[in-house]
């Protein structure tokens, strides 16, 4: 694995990630909270971070079911874009019944914090 596929493995399992790298190594991510690598004082929860390596490998088999999580994504909304005319945030809600159609079928899939 490479440097830089290291050090992001470190900056996730610390809490200091701001990005989802699905194609990272996930067995080195393991192997590091494994090895006790993980800091209980970061910002993350074990579960949190053993999440997102879940997250990841359902990521990553469902763009190879898919051919890309964009095409899985558009199939949502007819793979059309939604136009909305909202004019205030507060018409804007916190959830559709796309949002919602999207979250089952995440969880289903084996997604977690996979909310609407």
């Amino acid at each position: 694995m490479s440097n830089a596929a290291n050090a992001a493995a470190y900056r996730l399992v610390n809490g200091e990630a701001n990005e989802f790298l699905p194609w990272l190594s996930l067995d080195a991510i393991q192997a590091h909270l494994d090895a006790g690598g993980y800091d209980f004082r970061t910002a993350y929860p074990k579960r949190e971070i053993n999440a997102a390596i879940t997250n990841a490998r359902c990521f990553l088999a469902l763009e190879e079911q898919t051919g890309s999580f964009d095409r899985y994504l558009w199939t949502f909304v007819d793979h059309r874009p939604v136009r909305n005319a909202w004019t205030i945030l507060k018409e804007v809600p916190a959830r559709t019944p796309q949002s919602d159609a999207m979250s089952n079928d995440l969880t289903k899939r084996g997604f977690k914090f996979a909310g609407s």
